[in-house]
């Protein structure tokens, strides 16, 4: 028997429900390297956290903006508050 499929909106809220409810998740502190950083015109700021071992994907929109820039997200940092 199929898996029904979710959409992007109910993957998501199932995500951040998961996040929500676990107390390591919902207050977590990630270190690495900032890398591949892009700054696009619409203000979002796109980049990659890794380590030895993994990367993390991420994007801090226009109104974490001033969060991301407090942080000084450029290349080769190795901190990051991510806040959900």
């Amino acid at each position: 028997m199929a898996k029904a499929a979710f959409n992007v909106s109910e993957l998501n809220n199932y995500i951040k429900k998961l996040i929500s409810m676990d107390y390591i998740l919902r207050d977590i502190n990630i270190t690495g390297e900032v890398t591949n950083l892009n700054v696009h015109s619409n203000g979002n700021i796109y980049f990659s956290l890794k380590d030895k071992f993994a990367r993390i994907d991420a994007m801090a929109m226009p109104v974490l903006i001033t969060m991301a820039v407090a942080i000084s997200p450029y290349l080769g940092n190795f901190f990051l508050k991510l806040i959900p």
